[in-house]
């Protein structure tokens, strides 16, 4: 005991009191100091009452970002209840065999994360033997006709600018026949936030405005505005841009098409009228 305490004064440690001061202050060596509680959401006793941590906040919009279209891996997607099979369905278990379906449609590759990166719609038969041949068979036609009715030295441009329209409105047809039209994720559950979604009893989930299930697709698609045999599969919220870019190049090839028919028929006309 040191010389000139008191006998009921409690020992305390050499230094403790030292470090007791420095901890009412908010030194760094409190264990509350320096500490970031964004990085740290579930430390709910540094925050205020009626505090939400940044990095609980920031859990909460991921979330929400993860309802729709692009859900997490092993999310379900809302298909019908009842299995409903379309007039191609015979097509489409003859070939598409073992491949992974999502209501009517047919998923022939996906991402890492589960969603389809390449998907064929109920009626992809339809396109390929209908719809492809049509634009390829006629434009060659026109183009081979047309070549062989006029001078060589620029009927070639003419020829390879509608051979440049066919090519383009393939692919723009491909890019809606094959994109995810906009298949939403199963909700059982009407997601927090959410009070304008409905519930369908079709599909048995909750649906977000404007997304409605597809009896020929059988399944819920977001952004929903019809299903065009042409193209083979539903349009929607994913495969809109491609449709429009569809529609518009059909129209200019067909136009051109005509152009070219028209000014050959001229030529031919105009030289038989020359010639005689």
């Amino acid at each position: 005991m040191q010389v000139g305490a008191s006998p009921n004064m409690e020992m305390v440690p050499p230094n403790s009191r030292h470090q007791q001061d420095l901890l009412e202050a908010g030194h760094p060596t409190s264990p509350h100091a320096n500490i970031d509680i964004s990085r740290d959401p579930d430390d709910k006793h540094l925050l205020e009452p009626g505090q939400v941590s940044p990095g609980r906040r920031n859990q909460e919009m991921d979330n929400l970002n993860n309802i729709g279209m692009d859900g997490p891996r092993g999310m379900e997607y809302a298909t019908g209840v009842r299995s409903r099979e379309s007039c191609c369905a015979p097509a489409t278990a003859i070939c598409c065999h073992g491949r992974q379906t999502i209501g009517n449609l047919v998923v022939l590759s996906s991402y890492a994360d589960g969603r389809p990166r390449l998907i064929l719609g109920p009626f992809w038969p339809v396109m390929i033997c209908v719809t492809l041949p049509l634009i390829v068979g006629i434009t060659l036609l026109v183009a081979s006709w047309t070549a062989a009715g006029m001078d060589k030295s620029w009927s070639g441009f003419l020829v390879a600018i509608q051979i440049l329209l066919m090519l383009c409105t393939v692919l723009a047809l491909f890019g809606v026949a094959c994109t995810d039209p906009g298949l939403l994720i199963r909700h059982a559950e009407k997601p927090n936030g959410c009070e304008s979604w409905t519930y369908s009893d079709q599909a048995a989930t909750y649906r977000p405005r404007g997304a409605v299930y597809c009896h020929e697709c059988n399944a819920v698609i977001e952004g929903y505005d019809h299903v065009c045999p042409w193209t083979g599969t539903g349009i929607g919220a994913k495969n809109m841009r491609y449709f429009t870019c569809f529609t518009t190049m059909v129209c200019v090839l067909l136009l051109y098409t005509c152009f070219l028919a028209v000014f050959h028929l001229y030529i031919s006309n105009d030289s038989s009228t020359t010639g005689s």
